[in-house]
């Protein structure tokens, strides 16, 4: 998080230092445990994967009550969708590409464009005019066998003109079928 390079999170860092969030790197590595007072733990971009241990550290601190923003992207082995499963979410490791033409992107930069009016998240982004930019995404949504306790609600979503691929480099042989795609969404105990 203290990476000053474009890639790095230090836009995020400080929206949240702004909005009187502290935000601190966290090792599950060194010490399997989420301290008491996080208010949530961030999972953004893993490049490696995660150990058992490191898993089951975040599954105690979401069982009492914690809070998880995960930011996975596609194509990385992070042995994160067991836990993604596990509350209730589908993360396909697919790629979402577009037939739209965004300036500046290619396929795989794709817009957020339907958004959920009723999610705290999204609420205030929802309109015509509105859009969010997810320079490489993967579809996630609500998994078929997910726990009836749980809801998962789709927050945000590409325009029609998106598909998934799991493999890029096979290049795009025909004209795909396109529909709209899940980029994000939000998950709740119900019970």
């Amino acid at each position: 998080i203290t990476s000053e390079d474009e890639s790095g999170l230090k836009d995020l860092v400080k929206a949240l230092g702004d909005a009187s969030f502290t935000a601190e790197a966290l090792s599950l590595m060194d010490k399997p445990e989420v301290p008491e007072d996080a208010a949530v733990v961030a999972i953004i971009g893993p490049q490696v994967s995660y150990l058992d241990a490191e898993l089951e550290a975040v599954r105690k601190y979401l069982a009492r009550g914690g809070r998880l923003f995960l930011a996975l992207d596609p194509g990385q082995r992070h042995n994160l969708a067991n836990l993604t499963k596990t509350l209730g979410v589908q993360f396909a490791n697919n790629f979402v590409l577009t037939m739209t033409q965004i300036a500046g992107g290619g396929p795989a930069t794709v817009l957020g464009r339907q958004f959920d009016p009723g999610s705290e998240v999204t609420r205030s982004i929802s309109g015509q005019s509105s859009f969010a930019i997810f320079p490489l995404v993967s579809e996630v949504k609500a998994a078929e066998d997910k726990a009836a306790d749980l809801q998962v609600t789709e927050i945000v979503k590409s325009d029609e003109r998106s598909f998934t691929m799991t493999d890029l480099s096979q290049g795009i042989k025909s004209q795909p079928q396109t529909k709209s795609v899940s980029l994000g969404v939000t998950v709740k105990s119900v019970a």
